[in-house]
């Protein structure tokens, strides 16, 4: 494999060049980083965690509540705690004693949402890429521009009456 030779070089060329830095960066800061991206990553899994046990139980629906300052996504069967993800530090019967049960969400509307969250960011992807394709080109399309019914405006129109050359 003839790609082989250059990428290695080119791994030890930065590597002795920019590794000091690195080494720096990671001192002061990867361990924070490190750390802050695996508590959002448990955070997502365990509300994945949660809107699966919901789908099993009857009339199931999640409600997250803060514990220790960290969300807690607890599952009802119906108006009954059932369980909660991660485990919380105090009871579940304290954990939700005072919660706004309105403020619970079914696994169909959690999967709605994401679904039109997913759509708008497509659009917005789809918009910012035709955005550059048209600053690429120069112009925009003019028949996107214009409202439905109306002429473009670099074309001539063929009314009656008037004179055509």
């Amino acid at each position: 494999m003839s790609w082989i030779g250059p990428v290695a070089k080119r791994g030890v060329k930065y590597g002795v060049k920019y590794g000091p830095q690195a080494k720096i960066l990671w001192d002061n800061g990867g361990k924070h980083v490190q750390a802050a991206v695996r508590e959002k990553a448990e955070a997502a899994s365990a509300r994945r965690t949660a809107f699966a046990k919901a789908e099993t139980v009857v009339n199931g629906s999640v409600l997250k509540q803060i514990d220790g300052g960290k969300p807690t996504w607890v599952v009802y069967a119906g108006d009954e705690p059932v369980d909660a993800f991660p485990k919380p530090s105090v009871p579940l019967a304290t954990l939700v004693e005072h919660a706004d049960l309105s403020a619970r969400v079914t696994p169909e509307a959690h999967r709605a949402h994401q679904l039109r969250e997913r759509a708008r960011r497509v659009q917005t992807r789809l918009a910012r890429r035709r955005g550059a394709d048209a600053e690429a080109t120069g112009e925009l399309d003019a028949k996107v521009r214009e409202t439905p019914g109306e002429m473009p405006s670099n074309t001539p129109s063929n009314t009656p009456g008037e004179d055509q050359q």
